[in-house]
């Protein structure tokens, strides 16, 4: 009898959940004033066909070597504009923040397991700490809560990766040329993208909690041609400032993609000397 009842029980909640998942998943794929109108499942070819290119464009994207300038917009834009300077070979992540005088000021680096940050008016200047590759608080100094990974994606135009991620949910745009996804992932949160059918390019990412608050958004713009590919010269990353959001648009200067491959050392603040130009 209380197996039974447990039972009923379970189903009348899945029944009062099932209504508010269809619900987020429907205005997650439809917001934006209905610009993607024709949902299809996953097993139409053309759904296939969309993921598909989505990894194979993952899998091109290996390396980013460039010189970010960064305004923030509304509350935060007191900060002023912000030279920082990248790279990234996933899993490691590279940031040198530039003085006035073009000096580094801050300098975050992510070796895949460690992350070290050189501060010249400390002492010691270089602290490290072990952290996970999810761990969004690995930047202490600042309020930005997103993970070494989570950046690392968000600097290169790519999907992060979310082991045991699945797509829920797929829908075509007016004209069939770019696709919305959501993916569910195991802790609940998910994820909304935007890209090309065709090439898989990324035009939009967006994470969302397991309540349907968003963590944050990229928008890609201003894509250029090379070797046969199509990358991002600015980035708008919209994200949480406390409880605010705010806007923080990156151009990407003197950007080289898919360079030859970076020693290890360079990631290793023990090893090699913070400049701005790593």
């Amino acid at each position: 009898m209380f197996r039974k009842k447990s039972s009923l029980l379970s189903s009348r909640q899945t029944a009062r959940r099932l209504p508010w998942i269809v619900v987020t998943i429907g205005a997650l794929l439809q917001a934006g004033c209905n610009a993607f109108p024709h949902r299809l499942p996953l097993t139409n070819p053309t759904a296939q066909q969309a993921l598909q290119a989505l990894h194979k464009q993952k899998q091109a994207r290996k390396q980013l070597r460039a010189h970010l300038q960064v305004r923030a917009t509304g509350i935060a834009a007191m900060m002023g504009t912000q030279n920082i300077d990248v790279l990234v070979q996933p899993p490691r992540l590279l940031l040198s923040w530039r003085s006035f005088f073009d000096q580094p000021a801050l300098v975050a680096s992510y070796n895949g397991q460690q992350v070290c940050l050189f501060e010249p008016s400390q002492n010691p200047p270089i602290t490290c700490h072990d952290v996970t590759p999810h761990d969004t608080s690995w930047l202490q100094t600042l309020p930005l809560k997103m993970s070494p990974q989570q950046i690392s994606a968000a600097l290169l135009g790519v999907v992060p990766n979310v082991q045991n991620s699945k797509p829920i949910a797929f829908a075509l745009d007016k004209n069939g040329r770019q696709h919305r996804t959501v993916l569910l992932h195991p802790n609940g949160n998910r994820s909304l993208l935007q890209a090309h059918v065709s090439t898989g390019v990324l035009t939009r990412y967006e994470l969302h909690d397991a309540k349907g608050r968003m963590q944050y958004r990229v928008d890609y713009d201003m894509l250029q041609q090379h070797k046969q590919n199509m990358f991002p010269q600015r980035i708008r990353l919209h994200t949480l400032l406390g409880k605010r959001q705010i806007q923080l648009i990156l151009h990407l200067k003197q950007a080289q993609w898919n360079a030859e491959p970076l020693p290890p050392n360079v990631f290793d603040l023990h090893q090699a000397t913070p400049s701005c130009t790593p």
